[in-house]
């Protein structure tokens, strides 16, 4: 699968591809991994955004890239609301 480690089938024709998770380098984070979702149809991109993981795996930022970059929005990983956004 390449750079990919994992893929989810959504509905409306896309997929959700995983990135490999990179380890973080600091101790309370476990990683970080590139997110695409693409059109099943098409092949094309739907959107890609980056996940960072706390070290217990629950995603506490999302970087959005594509097809707009909206920065870094911290996220609270009880509710998986934004809590956040940084520049």
């Amino acid at each position: 699968m390449g750079k990919y480690e994992s893929f989810r089938v959504l509905e409306g024709d896309r997929i959700r591809y995983y990135g490999i998770l990179r380890p973080a380098k600091s101790p309370h984070r476990m990683g970080a991994r590139i997110v695409t979702e693409v059109d099943a149809t098409t092949g094309g991109p739907v959107r890609t955004w980056q996940e960072v993981y706390d070290g217990q795996g629950r995603v506490i930022e999302v970087h959005p890239k594509f097809p707009v970059d909206l920065g870094h929005l911290e996220i609270d990983p009880v509710t998986g609301q934004v809590k956040r956004r940084r520049p």
